[in-house]
């Protein structure tokens, strides 16, 4: 791997890792997705350097007792040897050890592909209506959403309208998102999702 490849997935595997951390990572997968689309691999490119390259690297934060929840420490030299190694091995090990996000990464995937398909100069916005509407969404039910003002904010900054702000959420977010909401968190999708509507009612006033 020459230095213009590693300089081309170091943003690549700094985005992926921070799925890893200890923490709500689920906010971060709009803007890991537009790091994705701006890297210009393909999807098999990206299956195996989540597989095969950050997911042997990362995957020891789901089990330790203290994980890491701000930054995850990467070993780019090993992450080279895994670029360039046997891509089996490396694809069970990731496989075995990166099991239980593997529907975290379906998710990814599957954001990377809509923001594909949209015209790169509407690709920031999008991202960023993606962002405020998941912050609103996962916040604790039983509490007022702690990023709501901001959040509206910039769904102002979006230019999108407000019936295109809901199609956005209802079409697009709201049908991935959902298969990612764990435990009581699905007991309450409905109240969950009015609260998005609630604030995209708020950046229209």
């Amino acid at each position: 791997m020459d230095a213009r490849e590693v300089e081309r997935r170091r943003p690549v595997w700094a985005a992926l890792s921070d799925v890893y951390l200890d923490t709500e990572t689920r906010w971060f997968f709009p803007r890991v997705a537009l790091t994705l689309v701006r890297s210009g691999y393909t999807v098999p490119e990206l299956e195996r350097i989540w597989w095969v390259e950050i997911t042997p690297e990362c995957m020891w934060n789901l089990w330790s007792v203290a994980g890491e929840w701000a930054v995850l420490p990467l070993d780019e030299s090993a992450l080279i040897r895994r670029a360039g190694g046997h891509s089996f091995i490396g694809r069970v090990l990731g496989r075995l050890g990166g099991a239980p996000l593997a529907h975290q990464w379906r998710a990814i995937l599957q954001l990377r592909n809509i923001l594909v398909g949209t015209p790169d100069g509407a690709r920031q916005s999008r991202v960023e209506a993606w962002s405020s509407f998941v912050r609103v969404y996962l916040e604790h039910i039983d509490r007022e959403p702690l990023f709501s003002d901001s959040c509206t904010a910039d769904l102002r900054r979006s230019g999108l309208s407000p019936q295109a702000l809901v199609a956005e959420w209802d079409t697009v977010l709201r049908p991935i998102y959902r298969e990612l909401l764990v435990d009581d968190e699905k007991a309450t999708e409905s109240l969950r999702s009015q609260r998005v509507l609630d604030l995209v009612g708020k950046s229209g006033g």
